[in-house]
């Protein structure tokens, strides 16, 4: 049988004080599983997470770069131009796989911290320069517009969530056709440390005012999905950016879609 102290944990003031569909579903389940044996109980709890891995967020934290606005190979050719013109050579493969780190970091991890120091500042500086020149390059992902129209019904509310300057959201969010003030957005400037660190997701976390549970990360790098997977949010990866499957999963990816229809789709048939 339970033992006491488990059924002391599973109907604890945190998880009953919950209004959510979710911890109602779970509590019914409990009711039903209490008087089985423990191995029995232990379903119930895989039961539970598979019921919560289901349940549709009401919110979404986007990454923009790659996610919303298809700029990769510009990324890319920016970071190629600024260091080259540093006197440094990194392989198109090596930039690639980093993408989707913030220039704090970017720079450390190609070209190694002893060069940041004495470079990082001039690097990032150039490579904003190089991007910026690159922006009537820059398209949207396909099927952005349905996406963002179709979570509407669905009332799941998009927040913004970029380790980019605000200059560079605001230029990225020009060529999807959006205003900054459409959107909750969290930026460089609101945070310490970009991904993987968790700062930018765990910034729109709190101010979406959604618990853990009923939010989910997109993203379409392994650094989103190590950022979401420090707060205990899901991590939805999608392939319309830098990253490849195998890299989505191994960054923590629940599920990996390969379009943002796909992934609509998915959040309406939850």
């Amino acid at each position: 049988m339970v033992s006491a102290e488990v059924v002391s944990v599973a109907i604890s003031a945190p998880s009953m004080s919950r209004s959510s569909t979710c911890s109602a579903a779970r509590w019914m389940m409990f009711s039903l599983w209490a008087d089985r044996p423990e191995a029995d109980f232990l379903t119930f709890f895989a039961m539970g997470q598979f019921y919560a891995e289901h349940v549709r967020p009401t919110v979404l934290l986007l990454d923009i770069d790659g996610t919303l606005v298809d700029n990769t190979q510009q990324h890319i050719a920016a970071w190629r131009d600024a260091l080259t013109a540093l006197d440094l050579r990194v392989d198109d493969e090596a930039l690639r796989q980093n993408i989707g780190k913030g220039g704090d970091l970017f720079v450390k991890a190609v070209a190694g911290e002893e060069w940041d120091r004495r470079n990082g500042e001039k690097a990032r500086e150039l490579h904003g320069q190089a991007y910026k020149r690159r922006l009537p390059e820059v398209r949207p992902v396909p099927f952005f517009a349905e996406f963002l129209r179709g979570l509407q019904p669905l009332k799941i509310r998009p927040v913004l969530a970029s380790s980019s300057n605000p200059d560079e959201v605001k230029a990225n969010l020009k060529v999807i056709d959006e205003r900054p003030e459409n959107f909750l957005i969290v930026d460089k400037d609101d945070i310490k440390t970009s991904k993987p660190a968790p700062d930018v997701f765990a910034v729109a976390l709190e101010r979406s005012g959604a618990s853990p549970q009923k939010a989910a990360a997109v993203g379409d790098t392994r650094w989103d999905g190590e950022a979401a997977r420090k707060i205990g949010v899901r991590f939805f990866g999608v392939l319309t950016g830098a990253g490849r499957e195998g890299e989505l999963r191994a960054g923590g990816a629940e599920k990996v879609f390969s379009s943002l229809k796909e992934l609509l789709e998915f959040l309406a048939a939850g």
